[in-house]
């Protein structure tokens, strides 16, 4: 008997309801902190992609009222602002082949000094006009008709229905809109016959 040795048996722990709301709360803990640094890293992935590719949003109703904007400048014919409305219109369009065939159309038709020349006074009267968005585009293009009448010195002089593809931009000092315009398309013939 003196060659068998004594050997201990493990006697299972018994944890108090103390000691296992402890440990609960432990695992509760990890649980949250691993929950954090996911969504931290999300968060981190967001960020650098709106950095990489950024998005600019613009509600339907201000891509609306920049499109008028751009009608208003690009149909002018008020004798008194007609050359920086031209300008603010060509500023508006996003493709440079638009803008330099709009500029190269103001200088062969004079039409900035005939305007001013004629001292007539225009505007879109907008107050029964219709805006309908035609079409949603991804990135946020919009391709919206516009039916109004052009007014001149007070008369109705013609109607136009046009339909623009509009870009949302950043604004800046001659857009202030933030509001681009990628094309646009005369639906009526002859919108301003007689008008010029």
């Amino acid at each position: 008997m003196a060659m068998i040795s004594e050997t201990r048996q493990s006697v299972p722990i018994s944890l108090t309801q103390r000691d296992i709301w402890r440990e609960r709360l432990g695992y509760v803990f990890i649980l949250i902190l691993l929950l954090a640094l996911v969504g931290s890293i999300a968060i981190g992935f967001s960020l650098y992609q709106k950095i990489e590719h950024p998005t600019i949003q613009r509600s339907d109703s201000e891509m609306i009222n920049g499109g008028k904007r751009f009608i208003d400048y690009f149909y002018s014919l008020n004798s008194a602002t007609v050359d920086r409305d031209q300008f603010r219109a060509i500023s508006m369009m996003m493709q440079q082949q638009d803008k330099e065939s709009r500029l190269k159309y103001l200088i062969v038709q004079d039409f900035v000094r005939r305007t001013q020349k004629a001292r007539m006074k225009s505007e879109i009267d907008w107050s029964k006009a219709q805006a309908m968005i035609v079409e949603h585009l991804d990135n946020g293009v919009l391709d919206i008709e516009y039916k109004a009448y052009l007014v001149r010195n007070d008369e109705k002089a013609g109607f136009l229905d046009i339909i623009l593809r509009l870009v949302p931009i950043e604004k800046n000092d001659t857009n202030t809109d933030g509001v681009g315009v990628w094309s646009w398309k005369d639906v009526s013939e002859n919108p301003f016959e007689g008008a010029s």
